[in-house]
Formats: C-alpha cells, structure tokens, sequence
C-alpha cells in the first residue's frame, strides 16, 4: 500500500445559482458573503491552512467575477488556476470537464468548508488508501442528485 498525499484541489464554482436568486442576479453564489468573506474564500483559506496551495477553480456563470475577486491566488497565498464549464450538465460532467492530475480533493463552492473538516477527509484518505465520497442524507432528495450507498 502507498502512501496517498493530495496536494490539489478542484472548486466547483460554475453554477447559475438560480435558488438564489434574486441575490444572485448580479454576483455569483460563490461570492455572497457570509461571516465577512465570500462563500469561496472560506473554503481557499481553509484549503491553505491544511496544506493545499495548488487550486483549480472551475467556473462558469459570472466567471469574470470570480476571477476578478481571487485573481492568481497569491494574496491569499495560493496558486489559482481557473477551468471552464461551457455547459452544465451536473457534477461528474463538472469534474470530468476539468483534466486534473494525481490525487485531489474535489470541493463544491458555495459551501463552507473548515480546515478541521478537511484534515478529517485527508485522515480517511490516507488511512483507507483510496477515494472519500461524501454526502448528506436529505429528506427531499428529489430536489438533488441521489447518492445510493
């Protein structure tokens, strides 16, 4: 067994945010803030503090906003590269959109993440040596993509 290290991340930050609207007619849902700091600024900082600088972020809808806000990374002290997802056709298709390579965690962007979250994920990563899906038992799961375990 090998030892599994990620050392990459990809922030799915592409979506129209149309169940926010109209809070999102004009801003993209990824950069609504919440405690002082858009959504997605919660999550890069979180990602820096457990060791992950390299992030791809994949963006669509008011693309330029994002990447006007977050620019290259480097005031944030990360390296931020950005990918386009032209058509939105869920989530696989998001991931796949985007050639990463190696190991790399996978974060939605309009969520907040904690660093101690995410250390628990590379923890069971590492212990387990292989994939980590997550997900959140719903009442509505119509509303959502079904994850069947």
């Amino acid at each position: 067994m090998g030892i599994y290290v990620i050392m990459k991340a990809l922030i799915l930050a592409a979506g129209e945010s149309s169940r926010m609207m109209p809070l999102t007619a004009n801003i993209p849902k990824p950069l609504l803030f919440v405690g002082g700091k858009p959504f997605l600024e919660h999550t890069i900082l979180a990602l820096r503090d457990t060791g992950i600088k390299e992030i791809t972020l994949l963006v669509g809808y008011q693309k330029e906003k994002i990447k006007d806000y977050f620019k290259d990374g480097k005031k944030l002290g990360v390296k931020i590269r950005y990918a386009e997802q032209k058509e939105r056709l869920g989530t696989a298709h998001a991931v796949g959109t985007v050639k990463m390579k190696n190991n790399f965690l996978c974060i939605n962007g309009d969520v907040v993440i904690t660093k101690e979250l995410i250390n628990g994920l590379m923890d069971f990563y590492r212990k387990h040596n292989g994939p980590v899906v997550t997900g959140v038992n719903v009442k509505h799961s119509k509303e959502f993509g079904v994850l069947k375990v």
